[in-house]
């Protein structure tokens, strides 16, 4: 077990700082906490480097204006192959996610499993809070909580992107509060970028831009084709703007031929997409 309790540095976590390579290494009843203005993770605060196949269980609490991730605070480097079970708080301002608080660089082959909250003021994702980069094949099953209101995005993969997400789906519900916001079951505000082959399965619920998809769109989700929501418990796509690609049954979802576009195949066939019995 790893408790860090520290209201001082700005880098919080078993490593405050890489930028090397921290490979497969795992901390399970981990409890780390961080004041106002800090990268706070489980495993890294900040990092630079690459973090191949590694994980982290417990819990990771922020303060204000933090960047609040399970596994990486900030990440402007690699995360591969690797995964957070943790609940992962912070307060206003900051940017909370399953995985990572804030992501600039490149993640790949990762999931989240824990719940995610946050209050007013907050992006808050199930994998990541805010994607300014790559990710691509990978998932978020966590139940993401917010409470709304001004400058507040909840999404059940990601709160707010702005780079390129590819292979991706979320299966955790999605609360946006009583106040508004926007309020996604895979992205909360999407700002630009793309999102291609992604899907979504939870319910999502709250007031102001709220939708089975996207909470907000300001653009067509750049190049986006082929993505999808579980129309048996989300009544639409996206709640302000629009997308490409549209709302499937559960039942649609396990049989795979309504994914225009998909590519599906056996395990080991190299195949984007596998549909497991």
């Amino acid at each position: 077990n790893l408790v860090i309790e520290d209201s001082t540095n700005r880098n919080v976590g078993l490593f405050g700082v890489s930028s090397g390579l921290v490979k497969n290494v795992g901390l399970t009843g981990a409890s780390i906490t961080a004041s106002d203005g800090a990268m706070v993770g489980g495993l890294v605060g900040a990092n630079n480097g690459t973090v191949s196949g590694s994980f982290v269980a417990g819990g990771v609490a922020g303060g204000q204006s933090d960047e609040a991730g399970g596994l990486v605070g900030l990440n402007e480097g690699i995360i591969e192959g690797s995964h957070a079970d943790s609940t992962v708080t912070a307060d206003q301002g900051s940017d909370i996610g399953g995985l990572a608080g804030e992501s600039l660089d490149l993640i790949e082959t990762s999931y989240a499993t824990g719940t995610v909250s946050g209050p007013t003021g907050t992006r808050t994702g199930g994998l990541v809070g805010s994607n300014y980069r790559v990710i691509e094949t990978s998932y978020a099953t966590g139940n993401v909580i917010g409470v709304g209101g001004f400058n507040t995005s909840s999404g059940g993969f990601v709160a707010i992107n702005n780079g390129t997400i590819l292979d991706a789906y979320a299966t955790g519900t999605v609360s946006g509060g009583s106040d508004s916001g926007n309020t996604g079951g895979f992205v909360g505000l999407s700002l630009g970028g793309t999102i291609n082959e992604s899907y979504e399965l939870g319910a999502v619920s709250g007031t102001g831009n709220v939708g089975g998809f996207a909470g907000k769109t300001t653009v067509t989700l750049g190049s986006t084709v082929n993505d999808y929501y579980n129309s048996d418990v989300n009544s639409t796509g996206v709640g302000t703007g629009t997308m490409n690609g549209g709302g499937l049954s559960h039942a649609s979802m396990q049989s795979g031929e309504d994914f225009s576009g998909w590519t599906f195949g056996a395990l080991g066939s190299g195949a984007d997409w596998v549909i497991v019995d």
